[in-house]
């Protein structure tokens, strides 16, 4: 377990939502374990203490649970985690069962206090769901009276300077996917089933970025 009073990004919040699109997608079964074993164990990977934030019972959870008290979206889920104000922490999805260690490694280094690290793709595509947050209480307050959206968070973020946006592209392309639909984790299985490639690449062929 990680200790609390060191400096730095020591916390992982894994978002695990009502997945209309895709029932109980969280506990499909993967080569290695479930959906959201797969994620948890990166974040554990990458030295941070995983927690999830949930909308619905998840069986044999595997880290900690916080009840997503409001249902509505990511940002209502951190408006559930008590002290999210107090500390930053690594956002991802619960749904993201090729998230990199590494890659979430890379931006815990990049941190500074009081910034935001949020990858951004040459098109202008925020990956939200993986990013470093260091908020303050207003901070998410705002962002809940205008539009209740991690981008509007962002937006108003980088208003201010207080958000970083390394290159998207610069990381392996499989850290940013999510399993939305049924297909997608036809396409995760398979990727696992190949196993890790020669060579990353930015490819965004894949299931939809987080």
């Amino acid at each position: 377990m990680t200790d609390p009073t060191l400096p730095g990004i020591r916390r992982g919040y894994l978002l695990a939502g009502r997945a209309t699109r895709f029932p109980r997608k969280f506990e499909a079964e993967l080569r290695g374990g479930r959906v959201i074993d797969l994620a948890t164990a990166a974040v554990r990977a990458a030295g941070l203490e995983a927690t999830i934030v949930t909308t619905g019972p998840l069986a044999s959870p595997p880290a900690p649970l916080i009840e997503d008290r409001w249902s509505e979206g990511p940002l209502g889920a951190l408006h559930s985690v008590p002290d999210v104000g107090q500390r930053g922490f690594f956002l991802g999805g619960g749904d993201m069962p090729l998230l990199d260690p590494s890659s979430i490694r890379r931006l815990t280094n990049l941190h500074r206090p009081g910034t935001s690290i949020v990858p951004r793709h040459v098109d202008g595509t925020l990956e939200v769901l993986h990013a470093i947050y260091d908020l303050s209480g207003p901070d998410l307050d705002r962002a809940w009276a205008h539009g209740r959206s991690l981008r509007g968070l962002v937006a108003d973020l980088d208003r201010r300077g207080a958000v970083q946006f390394p290159a998207a592209e610069e990381f392996p392309s499989r850290t940013f996917w999510d399993v939305d639909v049924p297909e997608d984790l036809a396409r995760v299985r398979a990727v696992l089933a190949r196993g890790p490639p020669a060579k990353e690449t930015t490819d965004r062929s894949g299931p939809g970025p987080g």
